[in-house]
C-alpha cells in the first residue's frame, strides 16, 4: 500500500528488502542503513544478524536462551534460504556458529523469530514445521 510503518533500526539488526526493481536484498543495517528516500516494494527488519556480510560471526555473545528459531539467509551464490529449527535447541550464538560451520556457504544470516511462533511450510515437497501459536507475521515466497 506504499505506507511505511515504524522506524528503522539504527546501528544494529538487519533487513530483508524487495527493491523497486524487484531484487531481493538481505542486508546488515549497521553496514547499509535504511534510507527513508529508498523506494522499496516491501521490507522487514529483525535482529540480530547471526552472520554479517562476508561470512563473519555476527552474534558472538552467549545468552543461554534456547528456543526454536527462524532465519533468513543468503549464500555466497546470492540464493535466499529460509531456515527453521524444529526443536528449542539453539541459543542465538549456537545457531550462528552452527550456520557458519555448515556446508550452506552462507554470506549473511538474519534471525527472524524464536519461540512458539516459529514455523515453516513448504508446498513441494509438502513438508512443514508447524508453529505452536497463531503467527503474527508470515513471509510468503512464490514464483
Amino acid at each position: 500500500d506504499g505506507e511505511r510503518y515504524g522506524s528503522s533500526y539504527v546501528g544494529f539488526g538487519g533487513m530483508l528488502a524487495i527493491t523497486a526493481e524487484g531484487f531481493v536484498e538481505l542486508r546488515s543495517l549497521q553496514r547499509q542503513p535504511y534510507r527513508p528516500d529508498e523506494a522499496l516494494q516491501a521490507a522487514l527488519q529483525a535482529f540480530p544478524m547471526l552472520i554479517t556480510p562476508g561470512g563473519q560471526l555476527g552474534y558472538p555473545d552467549e545468552d543461554g536462551n534456547r528456543a526454536r528459531r527462524s532465519v533468513i539467509a543468503q549464500d555466497r551464490q546470492g540464493r535466499i534460504l529460509l531456515i527453521a529449527t524444529s526443536l528449542g535447541s539453539f541459543t542465538l550464538h549456537e545457531l550462528a556458529t552452527f550456520l557458519l560451520a555448515s556446508d550452506l556457504d552462507l554470506d549473511r544470516a538474519l534471525n527472524l523469530d524464536g519461540g512458539t511462533s516459529t514455523g515453516l511450510l513448504l508446498r513441494e515437497p509438502e513438508e512443514g514445521i508447524s508453529a505452536f501459536v497463531p503467527l503474527p507475521t508470515v513471509i510468503l515466497v512464490s514464483e
